[in-house]
């Protein structure tokens, strides 16, 4: 250490020459900080872009799938009603082919004719009164109001022998006393009649 210069005025010089240094510092720290902050909102901002087209199309493919669906569930109804009414159609065909069947005149049918429509009509017979029966007939008994198997859990507990049946017991009755005064009432005589008396009625009026 030169002892020209106090160690007070190289310190001051020291820091009036690092005092630039510091400034250029925290210059370079501020650019830093707000270049990271723009480039973070840009970030962000190409992020939002990139979901909201994300999400439109991921809701383009929802609305696609949804008329989708409907589209199916229209086609199923059409197919099913243009089945129903081919089914109608084809009752309605049976019945009147059977109804002509039944109202028609056997008078100038010749044998074989009259042989076809007498079966025919047997037929239709036969297919009415089973219709009827089964829509009379009570339904099936359902499963689910059967009997219940036994269940190992509710059988009756297996006897212990702490309950068993008592030992039988040796008590006797007395014997049963004799009334002195019925014993020394003679029987009544043969010829003698005997009389009931019966007990007064209380009237409760």
């Amino acid at each position: 250490m030169s002892s020209s210069c106090p160690v007070g005025n190289k310190k001051a010089k020291a820091d009036r020459n690092a005092a630039p240094v510091l400034a250029a510092m925290d210059a370079s720290i501020e650019k830093m900080i707000t270049s990271f902050s723009v480039e973070n909102k840009e970030a962000a901002d190409r992020a939002a872009v990139v979901w909201k087209a994300i999400l439109d199309k991921q809701d383009a493919k929802i609305e696609l799938e949804r008329e989708r669906v409907e589209a199916a569930k229209m086609e199923a109804h059409a197919a099913a009603m243009k089945a129903t009414n081919k089914a109608t159609q084809l009752s309605l065909a049976k019945m009147s082919q059977e109804s002509k069947i039944l109202m028609a005149g056997m008078v100038k049918m010749d044998t074989l004719a009259r042989a076809w429509h007498e079966m025919y009509r047997e037929r239709i017979g036969q297919e009415v009164m089973a219709a009827r029966a089964a829509s009379a007939s009570p339904p099936a008994p359902s499963t689910f109001m059967s009997t219940p198997a036994p269940s190992p859990f509710m059988s009756p507990p297996a006897p212990s022998p702490f309950m068993s049946s008592p030992a039988p017991s040796t008590f006797k009755p007395p014997p049963a006393t004799v009334d002195p005064v019925a014993a020394t009432e003679l029987p009544p005589a043969a010829d003698e009649e005997v009389v009931e008396v019966a007990p007064p009625v209380t009237s409760f009026i």
